[in-house]
């Protein structure tokens, strides 16, 4: 079995008579029916199950869309990750003062510990968000676990907000005109914002949602 890592599809190869009982096909088939993100019918008790069930779904559209789950599954990076310990930590992060970073979808997740290793380590960092309110939320609570988790680092953390919506071309644009606004040069640019097994929709520029968040904006 391939799994493509950029699209939503499993592929099957059979070089030996298949199995429906096998592992792998098992798991794929749970996670399909639990997380499939087509629209689901108004019937409470199918529940989770619904997208498998939904009189409306072709058989086409019932192809497993487990990649993301059967990836960690199988994975054995992943694993090792609970008893190995990490080999690049915020201590091998150089001295960035003086340094401009700009984070998309910098409000929480990964994108907000990017923010706080980064401005810990003195770079000015920029927020790259769609909300300025959560945006400036992280920004408070960056600044005290920067205090708290950080002691060793002298001075106050600087940030800004940078309004970016990725699911239009021309925000998108606008965004970068607003920060070559502030003169200043860029280092980092930490791509993190995007989206992931959303219900099919279109963004402003009528182009699929996930391919314009993820790829073009």
């Amino acid at each position: 079995m391939w799994i493509d890592n950029n699209a939503q599809i499993i592929v099957c190869v059979h070089k030996k008579p298949f199995s429906f009982l096998s592992p792998r096909f098992l798991v794929s088939l749970l996670f399909f029916v639990l997380s499939h993100p087509l629209p689901r019918p108004p019937v409470p008790i199918l529940g989770s199950f619904g997208p498998f069930f939904h009189p409306n779904n072709s058989a086409r559209e019932k192809i497993t869309v487990a990649m993301p789950y059967t990836n960690v599954v199988f994975n054995g990076a992943y694993w090792k990750s609970f008893t190995h310990r990490p080999r690049y930590t915020h201590d091998d992060i150089p001295d960035l003062t003086g340094k401009v970073a700009i984070v998309t979808g910098a409000n929480s997740g990964l994108g907000y510990a990017t923010t706080v290793a980064l401005a810990a380590r003195g770079a000015h960092v920029f927020l790259a968000c769609r909300a300025m309110g959560k945006a400036l939320e992280a920004i408070e609570k960056a600044k005290a676990e920067i205090k708290t988790k950080y002691p060793q680092f002298k001075g106050e953390p600087n940030f800004d907000f940078l309004a970016l919506d990725l699911n239009d071309m021309k925000k998108c644009q606008h965004a970068a005109q607003e920060f070559l606004k502030r003169g200043l040069p860029l280092h980092i640019l930490v791509n993190n914002g995007g989206i992931m097994t959303s219900p099919f929709a279109l963004s402003a520029d009528d182009i699929e949602q996930q391919f314009a968040v993820n790829h073009m904006g």
